[in-house]
């Protein structure tokens, strides 16, 4: 509409957050994508440690870790967020609204993409 003005704002979600329309994975969900990526002995080690029933917690995670690791999970995750850090920038740039501003917030959303935690 014509009396659309963009105005700058601070928002963040932990990677533990969502809002409407985000793609996200549950916990059985992202277990479920890892047991179709997983093959040989990786895949041996999963089961492993899906049905043990009494085990070392810290173990049990850094093994699972050492399997997300090798499947190249975070690879796989940032290649993900690129795509829909991407779309998120061509969509700032075809509204209407200061471009100084919407430079700023390029640039800022560009910092938050680039940090570590």
């Amino acid at each position: 509409p014509g009396d659309f003005e963009v105005k700058t704002c601070l928002h963040s979600v932990s990677y533990a957050g969502f809002w409407r329309g985000q793609a996200f994975l549950t916990v059985d969900e992202f277990l479920i994508k890892a047991k179709e990526l997983v093959k040989g002995e990786d895949k041996q080690e999963l089961n492993k440690w899906l049905s043990e029933t009494e085990f070392d917690k810290t173990e049990k995670v850094e093994a699972v870790k050492k399997i997300y690791q090798n499947l190249n999970i975070k690879e796989l995750s940032e290649a993900k967020m690129d795509e829909y850090f991407q779309k998120g920038l061509e969509n700032l740039t075809s509204i209407k609204g200061n471009e100084k501003q919407k430079q700023l917030l390029s640039e800022f959303f560009q910092y938050l993409i680039k940090r570590e935690h």
